[in-house]
């Protein structure tokens, strides 16, 4: 999915748990099902970036996407 930089919305989330590439391909897959969202996840660094087009997901959501299977966990999330 590509957007236009000027119209995006940032969310910076931080997540423990991320050990391997494979780890950051599944949460990378996971975000990217929510509507609107492009998301890219480093698993060296323990972070997700979404860009969100127009409507911004609720935090609850990001955080019940990312800990769906009980071995992420959401450290902090950031919208600038």
């Amino acid at each position: 999915m590509i957007f236009k930089k000027n119209s995006l919305n940032k969310i910076t989330v931080e997540i423990e748990g991320l050990c391997c590439a494979r780890c950051g391909e599944k949460v990378e897959s996971w975000l990217n099902m929510l509507d609107g969202v492009s998301a890219d996840v480093n698993f060296k660094k323990g972070k997700a970036v979404l860009r969100c087009v127009e409507t911004v997901p609720a935090d609850e959501k990001i955080r019940e996407t990312i800990e769906q299977n009980g071995v992420y966990k959401v450290r902090s999330i950031t919208h600038t």
